[in-house]
């Protein structure tokens, strides 16, 4: 599988009784393939908790044209019950109407007689591309479960996502964590989340270090518009702007790279930053317009995958962490004339590192083609139309961006 989570049971902590409902896209936009990698994600959870009363109980919903209650939580009685229950829920393609799952996840989370004089927590795990039929219906009914204090998650399967309707179905980012969106291909990201619900009571809680090292890669060609730099410059003050613990040793850094007939570093990796400092230094970003390459000249796709094997190569060994998470984030209109190419180099390069990739594409005239060579996973290519679309990048964050639990006084 692509993911492995983090086990649960921590030594000296006893979870709240938590009701966990998986809300499953069964519809035709997804393969049996992809169907199947949501069950193995069900049953990874379900080895990694302990089943009962006083502990964790699962619902599992699917939904195509129709939404179903597949697993109940009197059915969680055990984890060797529950898996064969997982295991037997089928594949139904049909329509994708996100909005009966959700409204059937309302049903299922409503009080009862099972925990009777019980504190609960209860979440929804609901995966899906986010290509729902009816997306108002599918806004109102997500409002409607998280008004009814339920934590909902919204996991992207699939290749080609959509961004924002998962930062409208998922709860909003808190003090716990600043996204609860995530990518099914990496649910190392959930690990915080998951051991959230075990160390919410702990008196004992160990802490997290999760260090990540994002690198910005601006391209300023001349295929790139004043106004679609203006939106890039934006986007990544909302990325710094949105992230937490940044000066602090186990926090992020960030650093920006530009790319015009040179490529010149602009702000290193450091451990001394400032989160209102480095939106300050995004914000006043100029356009070098003597490295903006001349139109006969395709320098952004002749240089975009040297320049990234340039940072690969270079960039993160100016301040050697261990292990910290590196990403690089590359800022683009995808306007690339060799972009069969450019695919074939990013396929070698990515074979040799273990550098995660996204794309943003700003603005509405990017040439998707062109983003997608870049990317190795569709989901991680944003097309951000303006500055009022910043909130999709949320599905980002969830990353490399995590809180640390503090062990309590």
């Amino acid at each position: 599988m692509y993911f492995s989570i983090l086990s649960l049971v921590l030594p000296g902590c006893t979870p709240f009784p938590t009701d966990v409902i998986f809300v499953l896209d069964s519809s035709a936009s997804q393969t049996k393939e992809q169907f199947d990698v949501q069950l193995d994600f069900v049953i990874k959870f379900v080895e990694n908790v302990n089943i009962s009363r006083e502990e964790f109980q699962i619902a599992v919903i699917t939904y195509s044209t129709e939404a179903r209650v597949d697993i109940n939580f009197y059915q969680s009685t055990d984890k060797d019950t529950l898996r064969r229950l997982i295991e037997d829920i089928r594949f139904r393609p049909g329509a994708t109407f996100t909005n009966k799952g959700l409204k059937v996840a309302m049903n299922v989370a409503r009080k009862s007689e099972r925990r009777k004089g019980m504190v609960t927590l209860t979440y929804a795990f609901v995966l899906t591309d986010g290509m729902s039929n009816k997306r108002t219906e599918t806004r109102v009914a997500a409002k409607e479960l998280r008004n009814a204090d339920v934590h909902v998650v919204a996991i992207g399967i699939g290749k080609e996502v959509s961004h924002q309707e998962l930062v409208d179905i998922a709860s909003p980012g808190d003090t716990f964590s600043p996204s609860y969106v995530y990518s099914v291909r990496d649910f190392n990201a959930l690990d915080t989340l998951l051991k959230h619900l075990v160390q919410i009571t702990c008196d004992d809680c160990t802490a997290t270090s999760d260090r990540s090292d994002i690198v910005f890669l601006l391209d300023e060609s001349y295929e790139m518009s004043e106004t679609e730099f203006q939106i890039s410059v934006d986007a990544m003050t909302a990325i710094v702007k949105s992230s937490n613990h940044i000066g602090e040793p186990d926090g992020p850094m960030f650093g920006l790279v530009r790319l015009g007939n040179t490529l010149k570093t602009v702000i290193e990796l450091s451990g001394s930053q400032m989160q209102n400092s480095l939106q300050v230094q995004f914000q006043t970003l100029n356009r070098r317009q003597n490295e903006v390459c001349d139109k006969d000249e395709p320098c952004s796709g002749g240089n975009i995958t040297s320049a990234i094997t340039q940072i690969y190569k270079n960039f993160y060994n100016t301040i050697e962490r261990q292990n910290s998470r590196k990403f690089l984030i590359i800022l683009s209109s995808g306007k690339f004339e060799n972009q069969e190419i450019i695919k074939e180099e990013m396929v070698a390069i990515n074979n040799v590192s273990d550098v995660k990739l996204f794309v943003i594409g700003p603005g509405l005239d990017v040439n998707m083609d062109g983003l997608l060579s870049l990317a190795e996973e569709a989901n991680h290519v944003y097309a951000i139309l303006d500055t009022n679309d910043l909130s999709k990048l949320d599905v980002m964050q969830s990353e490399f961006s995590y809180n640390v639990c503090k062990k309590k006084t």
